[in-house]
């Protein structure tokens, strides 16, 4: 929406600063390239006449059928994007993370709603992901009785960093805090609606380490996740840098 409305209008180049608990605070993670995945999410409802699970061969065993799907659909997926390209045969992960169905031991639901993510740091790939996913599905439901109906949301692409702003940040990071304070990150399989701006201005998405040295590696999503404070002050200078770098440079005007 901030792009649709003219927000990146006459902007040169956009920066971002994300946490990264993988680094100590006081370290800088750059890439030049893409530095995310593309992230889709589905919605999945299957749908039969229900019954009794005295009897689930006179009906449509939904849970069952779920559990087929959560256990078969992302190999299916990942074998149809290696037909596509060998070299991608791996960039592909759809993960379940919610199944809804039924409320007692003793009956057969008739609707049953799981929720998936994809990803993939393939951009080729992403863009022919929401046709396979549906395919493959049907495929696994096929047969069953059961009505598939799947709501597919084409997320975000990758964040691409731009080399010559990812080279400016790196520049200004080394002035602050010194060359070893800047390191090289791997490609994320997280995604993010960053990617939106670095496919509209050349920008660049940087890792901002937030790990106490002295304290436990947390994940990002963890319920007990925290940060090195300190870390705070050194995404300001480092980007207040960025910009006096930038307008500094006597290569711009």
């Amino acid at each position: 929406d901030v792009v649709a409305d003219g927000g990146l209008g006459g902007i040169a180049a956009i920066v971002g600063l994300h946490c990264e608990p993988k680094l100590d605070v006081g370290t800088i993670g750059l890439r030049s390239g893409a530095i995310s995945s593309a992230a889709d999410m589905a919605v999945i409802t299957l749908s039969g006449p229900g019954g009794h699970t005295a009897r689930p061969e006179l009906t449509v065993d939904l849970v069952g059928l779920a559990a087929n799907v959560v256990a078969d659909l992302p190999g299916r997926v990942a074998s149809e994007v290696a037909h596509l390209d060998a070299d991608h045969a791996a960039l592909v992960k759809v993960v379940f993370g919610s199944i809804h169905a039924g409320d007692a031991a003793n009956v057969i639901p008739t609707h049953c709603t799981l929720k998936a993510s994809i990803r993939t740091p393939s951009l080729p790939v992403w863009d022919q992901l929401p046709g396979i996913f549906e395919h493959e599905l049907r495929s696994v439901v096929a047969g069953s009785g059961a009505v598939v109906d799947v709501e597919y949301t084409h997320g975000v692409p990758p964040v691409v960093n731009d080399a010559t702003v990812t080279a400016l940040v790196g520049e200004a990071a080394g002035a602050a805090f010194g060359d070893t304070s800047v390191v090289e990150v791997e490609q994320s399989w997280g995604g993010d609606d960053f990617a939106w701006f670095t496919r509209d201005v050349p920008g660049t998405y940087v890792r901002l380490g937030v790990r106490d040295p002295e304290g436990p590696t947390l994940d990002l999503h963890a319920g007990h996740f925290d940060v090195d404070e300190r870390a705070i002050a050194i995404g300001v200078k480092l980007l207040t840098s960025t910009v006096d770098r930038f307008f500094t440079d006597p290569g711009r005007s």
